[in-house]
């Protein structure tokens, strides 16, 4: 079975747009996420599309800034300080990967109620204590196809990769009371990664092309393809994700689908993020 992202998607913006509703309708200003984002790469490109569609249908204001790949990193500093310190601007998302030369202190200067992706280190500290506001979008969209598609509670957990900013966040949200999943994360050093063989979920966010084989999967298991990579072939440049479709599918008892699967809920659950900050930041106006 393939994965019907879409779905999940519009379930997740129904009830943001719900959100925003209960503000707009009494006459407040519209939302407003500050996206900082470089040039040079097809998948972040990518996603800065999909975010700006998301936000014209949700009706957000998407303040952009498309900075230099090699700017210094102050210059970079203060550009998020200052959609941090401008109290129009309601969520900050900072694209990733960062330019050569930019380290992750960068995200340090994100106010952590307006860090709409988990980046501030402090953020990231509350999500381990599992008291955080705002859990990263790649790792929330991942559990919101999961908890719709299969039982977690006790089952076993592969995760291939552990960024950052997928595959230790979401290890922990998948340890969390009330998920209750056992977990195990292969990496690049792992001496055997045969066990995902015996994994009832196989979550794969490694970065290459077509990575997961469907020797690598036991029959029935559930498998979320987190990757997007431009791979070439004779007919043009084409989105592929890390899971080989295509042979998985035969194996698996469901599969998501790349392009218009997590990365698509990914955009759904930001949205959501930054509407949950707007009413955070009105709220706080108020008092």
């Amino acid at each position: 079975m393939i994965v019907d992202c879409l779905e999940i998607s519009n379930a997740i913006d129904r009830n943001t747009h719900s959100l925003i509703a209960q503000e707009t309708d009494k006459g407040e200003r519209r939302p407003c996420l500050g996206l900082v984002s470089f040039g040079g790469n097809a998948a972040a490109e990518s996603y800065s599309i999909s975010i700006e569609r998301k936000c014209k249908s949700m009706g957000v204001e998407l303040m952009r800034v498309s900075v230099e790949k090699y700017l210094p990193e102050e210059q970079l500093i203060d550009a998020i300080r200052s959609m941090s310190d401008n109290d129009a601007v309601d969520g900050v998302l900072v694209h990733t990967p960062l330019p050569p030369g930019i380290s992750e202190h960068v995200f340090r200067y994100i106010d952590p109620i307006k860090d709409v992706d988990c980046a501030n280190p402090l953020s990231r500290g509350f999500l381990f204590s599992g008291h955080t506001f705002h859990e990263p979008a790649t790792p929330r969209a991942v559990l919101e196809i999961l908890l719709r598609i299969t039982e977690l509670r006790g089952r076993h957990v592969v995760i291939f990769g552990r960024s950052n900013t997928v595959g230790k966040p979401l290890a922990c949200m998948l340890l969390n009371k009330g998920v209750d999943a056992t977990v195990t994360v292969l990496h690049s050093q792992s001496l055997d990664t045969s066990i995902s063989r015996k994994a009832d979920v196989i979550v794969c966010a490694v970065g290459k092309a077509l990575f997961l084989k469907a020797s690598m999967v036991r029959e029935g298991a559930v498998v979320v393809d987190v990757g997007i990579n431009v791979l070439s072939t004779p007919q043009g440049n084409k989105i592929v994700g890390d899971v080989d479709t295509e042979e998985v599918k035969k194996i698996a008892s469901a599969v998501t689908p790349v392009p218009g699967g997590v990365g698509r809920v990914t955009t759904s659950v930001l949205l959501k993020n930054v509407a949950r900050a707007y009413i955070q930041n009105l709220t706080s106006k108020r008092i």
